[in-house]
């Protein structure tokens, strides 16, 4: 990353102990996972989320100059996906060669990101009643952008977009774990880290971002960011920065990492 003017911030760590597979109380620390889904949730209509039939999903994606992004995803039971109106995507519902579970291997696929907004668009398909869900995960250079209530717009035909249910967690659910290269699994870590920085920052120049950025990470490399209580994005491994230009405000603000200790955590401004 450029190098940046550094805003003044107050930076403080709340730890909670976490219980561990073996443990007295026999939970597991599944609060951390590791991989490309970690932190993304299962999301679908929230009226009547089993009920058979298509939904399309949005989002978007602001970068400051042209970027690969690189999006991990399953649907339950098949979804095609869109940038910018351009098929980049497309998981059928028996890709692995079973009827109506492709969503059992999730897919991988890269794509360009243009300079400015990005928009994503998911067509979603529950081919049959029952259980029905859409995750993924989409990382590009200096942020990711997963499957959550706060980050999505959900609509049936003819309908306005609402915000999608969170049908449960990645790992958890009727779904369970995904694919050998993409399972949840506990943390070896012992502690949960939630480190809040809270900064003013000034008025911006035309052009200027900003980011959150660190050294490296205490734990699994990776952190699931929120700005003035909305969830921002995050990261997983380098590099340990996020963009969160449009999530910031002019004036007083208030960020939050988790699960893991950031090693020097700042607001960089970037020309």
């Amino acid at each position: 990353m450029p190098n940046g003017e550094v805003i003044a911030a107050t930076v403080k760590e709340t730890v909670t102990p976490v219980a561990v597979e073996g443990s007295k109380d026999g939970a597991i620390a599944s609060a951390h996972p590791f991989g490309p889904l970690a932190y993304a949730q299962w999301i679908w209509h929230p009226v009547n989320p089993q009920a058979q039939g298509k939904v399309t999903f949005s989002s978007s994606i602001d970068v400051a100059a042209a970027d690969e992004a690189e999006i991990v995803f399953s649907c339950d039971n098949a979804a095609i996906i869109r940038v910018n109106g351009k098929e980049v995507a497309k998981q059928g519902a028996g890709n692995n060669g079973n009827n109506y579970i492709g969503w059992r291997t999730p897919t991988k696929a890269k794509f360009p990101l243009k300079p400015g907004r990005n928009e994503i668009t998911v067509l979603a398909d529950n081919a049959l009643p029952g259980d029905a869900g859409f995750v993924c995960s989409i990382r590009w250079s200096y942020g990711m952008l997963l499957s959550n209530a706060d980050s999505w717009k959900v609509c049936r035909d003819g309908e306005s977009a609402v915000k999608p249910r969170n049908i449960c967690s990645y790992g958890r659910g009727v779904w369970g774990r995904l694919g050998t290269a993409y399972k949840f699994t506990s943390s070896p870590f012992s502690e949960s880290v939630a480190t809040e920085l809270a900064f003013t920052l000034p008025a911006l120049k035309p052009g200027e971002r900003v980011y959150l950025a660190c050294d490296d990470v205490e734990g699994e490399k990776s952190a699931a960011v929120t700005v003035n209580g909305a969830y921002a994005g995050g990261f997983i491994g380098r590099p340990y920065r996020l963009d969160v230009t449009k999530s910031v405000k002019v004036g007083a603000n208030a960020l939050e990492t988790k699960p893991f200790r950031l090693k020097n955590p700042r607001i960089v401004v970037v020309k």
